[in-house]
């Protein structure tokens, strides 16, 4: 990695997200879009971010409780975790700076999934009613807050699925695939060790795509992802390098001069 840190951050100022038709940051990030772009799928996963309701089940912990100790551990995540620390500080060094208050959300979820990024409002939703360790806590904050950023330093278009693929690829890539992981996890044999990540990345990213356009082909998605795959997997801003364990992800924070970000 180079030591010369201005040539760095004008390469930063002057990169655009390869996978993507980018035309500049967002002129704010405290606004929502415009185009609501929920389905009706997003409304079954997240019944009150539209005003429905969901009925809670539990005889241990009501609503109320659950949804601080929800935010309790994200505050957690945020103040103490590497990567999270360095995806704030490089989106208020494009100009979207997070409050969190506004840009967090807990509140329960039906389904598997345990967040997800909410376009229209500009706010990562995290399902109160899923109980996740700090490790998953941090991988899903993680994950919604690569999409976030995407949306931030390029003019995302969440009904396109090649915009879709490309930032799922990213959040893949850079918060959840390893290859201790992937092997361990079972997404590719140890005779194709070398390809674990991109296997991980890929199988992830599908069913991430899947999820988010659910009228989308599986063959199609597949073909999108195929697409759009070699540029958006090497593009790993702002951490600008594959997170293996927590030793990258402290080198990756100790860095973040060189890309520009204070």
């Amino acid at each position: 990695m180079s030591n010369d840190k201005n040539g760095n951050q004008q390469k930063q100022k002057e990169s655009v997200k390869p996978g993507l038709n980018s035309q500049g940051k967002n002129d704010s990030n405290n606004e929502p879009n415009s185009k609501d772009p929920v389905t009706e799928e997003h409304l079954k996963n997240f019944p009150e971010r539209r005003g429905g309701s969901i009925y809670h089940t539990s005889l241990l912990n009501d609503h109320k409780s659950q949804r601080e100790m929800c935010e309790y551990q994200v505050l957690s995540v945020i103040k103490n975790y590497p990567l999270i620390k360095l995806l704030e500080r490089a989106m208020k060094a494009h100009g979207c700076e997070l409050d969190y208050r506004r840009h967090f959300s807990c509140e329960p979820c039906v389904g598997k999934m345990t967040g997800g990024y909410d376009i229209f409002f500009n706010q990562i939703v995290v399902c109160s009613n899923k109980y996740m360790s700090k490790g998953q806590f941090m991988g899903t904050i993680g994950h919604e807050m690569i999409h976030m950023y995407d949306a931030c330093r390029a003019k995302l278009d969440f009904t396109n699925p090649e915009h879709v693929a490309c930032t799922e690829i990213r959040a893949a890539n850079l918060m959840h695939c390893s290859i201790p992981g992937s092997i361990y996890k079972g997404t590719t044999p140890l005779y194709r060790w070398s390809d674990t990540q991109k296997e991980c990345v890929r199988e992830k990213a599908f069913l991430s795509l899947i999820a988010s356009l659910p009228e989308l082909d599986h063959s199609e998605a597949y073909k999108t992802i195929d697409k759009v795959f070699e540029r958006c997997y090497n593009d790993m801003d702002p951490f600008g390098r594959h997170i293996q364990n927590f030793k990258d992800s402290l080198y990756a924070y100790r860095e973040r001069f060189l890309y520009g970000y204070p």
